[in-house]
């Protein structure tokens, strides 16, 4: 008994000992690394191109995206502000070229953006076990400008604060770990809005806008906004919003004319609730709405009293001016199991 207790004793003490000697070397040996850098040097010339591509790839990155609020230098098509952080034990005597490849900076004449990826670390050394790295880019766009933006983060979150009687062309946001949002009051989109996250949420906010293209926001595991308010249109568009696993809430108003008309297909594929919000008080737009639930626990609940609206089944509703109107809503909500809520009032 005596001599296993003198084990247990001598373990416990060699145990102890090497945390207390881990924990004293990681305190003597914490720092952080930070490097803040701007980047202006994407020059373009006093005739700017019609449309400026941008690209921006990072493995770990919070991604800012707004418009100028003060004079940007004419000869420059955006800039950038890049915060890069590294904290933990083991730092001291090391730099962020360890833990970070080159910058790679793009800057064509048409195509311009910044590519930032991290080195891989060998995952059996201690050394990199207790690190903690954070990349921030602030990008700022001209407003006079017209840009294609591409972005793909690995995991962070993006913000786009588009600018207000801006143009954008064709608009992809994707990241794999992490959020999206996307504010656009008063802009011209001439082309496809596709917003895409793994594991996140998305939320997007449209007032006012012009689309010429079709609308897609797509989550594997998250949570979707949508906010449209009196978009106008240049062409038929089509909206296929999906997760899934999780909730999604869509809220239309219409109070313009569109001139076009609207295919809209919304499906969670697992489980969630879905929440449809429409309402229209313009007499040239007609609506379709139907909801369908597959399988498990849920269903279509379509709320009372529908105003404007006739109800065809219990999981189908129409405009009453649906034979007379020149555009047109084509609603199509589905679920595998869940809700599918349902208010509408056209006036």
């Amino acid at each position: 008994m005596q001599k296993k207790f003198m084990v247990i004793l001598i373990v416990s003490i060699f145990f102890i000992g090497g945390i207390f000697a881990f924990g004293l070397i990681g305190f003597f040996t914490y720092g952080y690394l930070d490097e803040f850098k701007t980047y202006d040097e994407y020059q373009i010339s006093e005739t700017p191109p019609s449309e400026i591509g941008l690209i921006f790839n990072t493995d770990l990155s919070d991604l800012t995206i707004q418009y100028n609020t003060s004079t940007i230098d004419s000869t420059i098509a955006m800039r950038i502000e890049s915060h890069i952080h590294v904290e933990g034990i083991f730092i001291l005597g090391r730099t962020l070229s360890d833990f970070f490849n080159p910058v790679k900076i793009i800057n064509q004449s048409t195509t311009k953006g910044l590519e930032i990826r991290r080195r891989e670390l060998a995952w059996f050394s201690p050394t990199n076990w207790f690190l903690g790295m954070k990349v921030n880019l602030t990008v700022t766009l001209r407003t006079d400008l017209k840009y294609n933006i591409s972005a793909n983060i690995g995991a962070g979150k993006i913000s786009f604060q588009c600018g207000t009687n801006t143009t954008l062309d064709a608009t992809e946001l994707t990241i794999g770990t992490g959020d999206i949002s996307m504010e656009a009051d008063q802009v011209n989109f001439t082309n496809n809005i596709h917003l895409e996250t793994t594991l996140g949420d998305i939320s997007g906010n449209f007032k006012n806008c012009s689309l010429s293209g079709n609308l897609n926001f797509v989550i594997n595991t998250g949570n979707i906004d949508f906010n449209a308010q009196n978009f106008t249109y240049g062409s038929d568009s089509r909206w296929d919003i999906s997760t899934i696993m999780g909730n999604i809430n869509i809220d239309i108003l219409q109070n313009r004319s569109m001139n076009h008309d609207i295919e809209l297909n919304s499906i969670i594929n697992d489980i969630g609730i879905l929440n449809l919000h429409y309402k229209d008080t313009n007499n040239t737009i007609g609506s379709e709405i139907s909801g369908q639930v597959n399988q498990g626990q849920g269903g279509v609940v379509i709320r009372e009293p529908l105003i404007g609206f006739q109800k065809i089944s219990e999981t189908f509703i129409r405009s009453d001016d649906w034979d007379l109107e020149q555009d047109k809503y084509d609603i199509t909500l589905r679920a595998s199991t869940g809700d599918i809520i349902i208010n509408a009032q056209s006036f």
